[in-house]
């Protein structure tokens, strides 16, 4: 009868999570060659959540979510140790460090306006308080380009071309109006 030498999973990944802790390289990228289509399941869901509202691609999430995944592995308590708890615990803290970086980054959003939208604001005109034309521009650099764009039109044409946006972004006349009122809450909320 033929001796099985290969080992239970569970005890080759919780050698590996011990051998990685102790900083061996080759544990951590066999770990996270093992968790990739877990981790990129975390990394795509977190991008598509936070895409419109953050200057980042896909590549600097996932980088994010790998430099976090292998601080989890360093933080796992084996005492605890399940396959399916490990990989919970890792993805959950990748999970949270990926809200945490989208805010960071939102909040070092650099203020982004079409460049006609100043000349508007600021032509004599409209005659429009200083204030007002920053909280404006604070509002609109928190958007993504679709819903500013949509803004900006409705704004300086006083109408929306909803074939034309229907065709660029696949949004119906119904959104685009919840767009622009939502927009024009927020003006008036940081205006008051």
């Amino acid at each position: 009868m033929k001796k099985d030498t290969q080992q239970s999973p569970s005890k080759l990944t919780l050698e590996l999570v011990m051998s990685a802790q102790l900083g061996n390289r080759e544990a951590i990228d066999v770990l996270v060659r093992e968790c990739h289509l877990s981790i990129m399941k975390v990394v795509n869901q977190s991008f598509r959540q936070n895409r419109n509202s953050v200057s980042c691609e896909l590549a600097d999430f996932e980088q994010e979510a790998k430099l976090h995944f292998i601080q989890a592995i360093a933080s796992y308590n084996v005492n605890r140790f399940t396959p399916g708890g490990f990989v919970n615990y890792c993805l959950q803290k990748v999970t949270w460090r990926l809200k945490d970086f989208a805010r960071l980054e939102r909040k070092h959003l650099p203020y982004e306006v079409l460049e006609d939208f100043n000349d508007v604001l600021e032509s004599d005109e409209l005659d429009v308080p200083c204030f007002v034309i920053k909280k404006v521009q604070g509002v609109l650099a928190l958007k993504s380009k679709r819903d500013r764009t949509i803004w900006y039109e409705k704004f300086t044409n006083g109408y929306i071309d909803h074939q034309c946006l229907n065709k660029k972004y696949g949004i119906k006349r119904n959104h685009c109006l919840k767009i622009i009122r939502g927009i024009n809450d927020e003006i008036i909320k940081q205006c008051a």
